[in-house]
């Protein structure tokens, strides 16, 4: 992606491999009383020493740090901000930047949606996920007694400054369970986009970036029609019902996964409804469960668990009246949202998709 490229959502300015002069505009010459960056543990060591030198070390801003990880997304943290945001006298003129993955960038959209009733804040995603999904769309939050974005608020960032060169402080694994988010744009979008996504070749840096971009075209184009999830933009939870429940059960597991694995999971259950309600390709199923099972390594859960991750759906934010509500795809390009779904619909696809990660289907 060798020009600069920008979209919209929303009010935000989402900004591809952002020149140097328009970060430093953005940031440092912005008009803010004060700037502050967010960062975690990984992203203070990895990725702050090339912020600030995209920005030209700038004098006086001053760093708020949190714990990494999904299991610190939590209220201790959020108050932790909260608290050094406070303590540094921050007023209502300051500015947060939003350094990191979903986990910051969620959070840190959290406490400025709050803080003096609400400040300035720029997301800066690290991670592939972050680029192509948290970071994108004004959703911010945190965990609450383990459900899954439980709290949180509707608030737009000013800028997503989105550089592909943070993505080689990856390691391999966050990688990989970004592209769930991917594919999952790829099915809502359209037959074409699922073709050129699985037969896409990740390792190719170039072909990254388009890939990135369109992701993010997508999902902007969405948010843009329906910015408060009242029925267009319900669709980008296709796989999240199940998703979520998987990630809130193992997250004080020794098998904690990351969003992208958990929604590798929803995608496979969602997917098996998809044929069984709504007549979705048996063949394109097997298809895109063979190419997931070929890159994730995911848990197993027992029979036995399924009680608890279904008890976990029905916390779920986007359920109504008691009634489980997922997201269902009769064929690429063609979703269905709010659709009802029972206990036993959903013990069937946990069984489904058990089996199959062992091998047995």
């Amino acid at each position: 992606m060798a020009s600069q490229r920008m979209l919209t959502s929303g009010n935000s300015r989402l900004v591809f491999q952002p020149e140097q002069n328009l970060l430093r505009e953005a940031v440092v010459e912005s008009g803010a009383s004060r700037v502050f960056v967010l960062v975690d543990k990984n992203t203070e060591k990895h990725c702050l020493p090339y912020f600030l030198e995209q920005l030209g070390k700038p004098k006086g801003l001053t760093v708020v740090k949190m714990n990494a990880g999904e299991i610190n997304k939590t209220e201790k943290n959020w108050l932790s901000v909260l608290a050094q945001l406070h303590d540094a006298m921050a007023d209502r003129h300051a500015l947060l930047v939003n350094l990191g993955g979903g986990v910051v960038t969620d959070l840190g959209g959290f406490a400025a949606a709050v803080y003096k009733r609400g400040i300035r804040y720029i997301n800066v995603p690290t991670s592939l996920l972050a680029m192509v999904d948290a970071s994108t769309g004004a959703k911010t939050g945190i965990d609450f007694r383990y459900t899954k974005n439980e709290l949180g608020v509707f608030y737009e960032p000013e800028y997503v400054f989105i550089d592909s060169s943070y993505l080689k402080t990856l390691p391999e694994r966050h990688f990989t369970a970004a592209l769930a988010e991917m594919l999952k744009h790829s099915l809502l979008n359209s037959e074409d986009a699922l073709k050129a996504f699985l037969g896409a070749d990740f390792k190719d840096e170039k072909l990254m970036e388009k890939l990135i971009f369109k992701s993010v075209q997508f999902k902007s184009l969405i948010v843009q029609q329906d910015f408060r999830e009242s029925g267009l933009r319900k669709q980008l939870n296709f796989g999240h019902t199940f998703g979520h429940a998987f990630e809130s059960y193992y997250l004080n597991t020794e098998k904690i996964l990351f969003h992208g694995e958990a929604v590798a999971v929803g995608l496979i259950c969602a997917l098996y409804l998809s044929q069984s309600c709504v007549h979705f390709q048996k063949d394109l199923l097997g298809r895109i469960t063979d190419w997931i099972k070929d890159r994730f390594s995911l848990p197993i859960p027992d029979e036995s668990e399924f009680e608890a991750i279904f008890s976990l759906m029905m916390r779920d934010k986007k359920n109504s009246g008691g009634s489980v509500l997922a997201v269902l795809l009769s064929s690429p390009g063609h979703p269905w949202h709010d659709k009802k779904i029972n206990k036993k619909q959903v013990f069937e696809a946990l069984d489904y998709y058990s089996k199959v990660v062992k091998g047995w289907l």
